[in-house]
């Protein structure tokens, strides 16, 4: 397997996971929103307006804040899926050519010339 196979293989596999990932906070979603007309219902019944707004209020913002994960997760993980090309490019980049090594004239440079060694 060259870099190339390896990149793509690690991009799709972590926008599967991303996919998957969104698809199990459905279950949550579908529970917060019961819930908050669960408790909405239960505090409108029993009188308390400040709770229930403060009751509906939290349940909304948890609404929110998994909508939101929902949303993100399985935007970047189809992105990821369908090639995801800003990150393959990344991890395929080729970094600069090494400069080529001269064993003796490195270490002179770093250290300088021996004692009683003429320089040029």
């Amino acid at each position: 397997m060259d870099r190339q196979q390896v990149s793509w293989l690690i991009v799709r596999a972590f926008g599967l996971y991303l996919l998957f990932h969104a698809f199990m906070l459905l279950p949550d979603l579908l529970t917060s929103i019961y819930t908050t007309r669960a408790y909405n219902n239960i505090m409108s019944s029993i009188g308390d307006g400040s709770a229930s707004r403060m009751t509906t209020t939290m349940y909304r913002n948890l609404l929110f804040a998994l909508l939101l994960r929902i949303i993100l997760f399985s935007a970047v993980g189809t992105y990821l899926l369908r090639g995801g090309g800003f990150l393959v490019r990344l991890l395929q980049r080729v970094p600069d050519t090494p400069t080529e090594v001269d064993d003796e004239g490195d270490a002179q440079q770093i250290v300088g010339p021996e004692r009683g060694e003429r320089v040029p």
